[in-house]
């Protein structure tokens, strides 16, 4: 239009070429912040879902935990090593290895007491137990992997990048307390009740709550990215989570005390 007015009023061409780059200019400054707007509400719902994603393989490893805890098959992996224990049994001479080795704690001696265990039960204990442990590892590989390439990316402002170095220190935090948990019960001597082969609940409750900490802490992370932001407080945000969080772990194993008891 200011075009159009300059020509119809006979501007010169040399006024007309003074005023074009600077109407460009605006335009262009308009095309590249709003581009720049769309790719960052882009990389944050990247990283929105990617979080949410781990949220949901964390409720995912609380429910094969519960599966084990309640098949009471925790114990039947006696050896724990990052790499060398990835690989699973597959000729009979292996299972074998693994049976001979389970026999010497406690937990085979107080279950064969009656009637001795079969190769076929303790093949599904130890699966059990492994399908658990494989799949903590996988949540380590899906989280670190991608927020390596985020941070690579500068995806992450310096509040984010705490929050993921947070992450990453409960997730290899919560590695260690597992097996810190599972030696409890090979082991179970100083429990308050040696008699019978379990892990100690203490530190069963400990390994529960990591894995809460870090559910809460992804899905608040993943909806911070996706949702636009709300005036609520950090603690707000936590406590409604929690309050989910019950309800929905409640309804997966009924009651929640019997992972407990057991």
């Amino acid at each position: 239009m200011i075009l159009l007015k300059l020509a119809g009023s006979g501007a010169s061409i040399s006024r007309l070429q003074l005023v074009a780059p600077k109407l460009a200019g605006i335009l262009n400054s308009n095309v590249v912040r709003k581009t720049h707007t769309v790719v960052i509400d882009s990389n944050k719902k990247k990283v929105g879902w990617w979080l949410l994603g781990c949220a949901g393989m964390c409720y995912g490893a609380v429910a094969l935990g519960g599966v084990t805890r309640l098949t009471e098959s925790g114990l039947s992996m006696v050896n724990w090593d990052l790499f060398r224990t990835m690989k699973p049994p597959f000729s009979q001479k292996d299972w074998e290895t693994e049976f001979e080795r389970y026999k010497q704690f406690p937990e085979y001696k107080y279950k064969s007491s009656s009637e001795a265990m079969t190769m076929s039960e303790f093949k599904f204990i130890w699966t059990m137990e492994y399908l658990h442990r494989m799949w903590g590892r996988a949540i380590g590989i899906v989280f670190l992997v991608p927020c390596a390439y985020f941070w690579y990316r500068g995806y992450f402002h310096s509040t984010q990048k705490w929050r993921m170095l947070l992450a990453t220190t409960l997730l290899l935090t919560q590695g260690g307390v597992g097996w810190w948990m599972v030696k409890s019960g090979l082991d179970p001597s100083s429990n308050s009740d040696s008699s019978i082969p379990r892990v100690s609940q203490y530190r069963l409750a400990t390994h529960l709550t990591l894995a809460f900490v870090l559910y809460s802490l992804f899905f608040w992370n993943g909806l911070v990215h996706l949702l636009p932001p709300q005036p609520v407080r950090f603690v707000e945000w936590l406590l409604m989570i929690t309050r989910l969080e019950l309800l929905l772990f409640n309804m997966h194993f009924g009651n929640f005390r019997n992972i407990f008891t057991i």
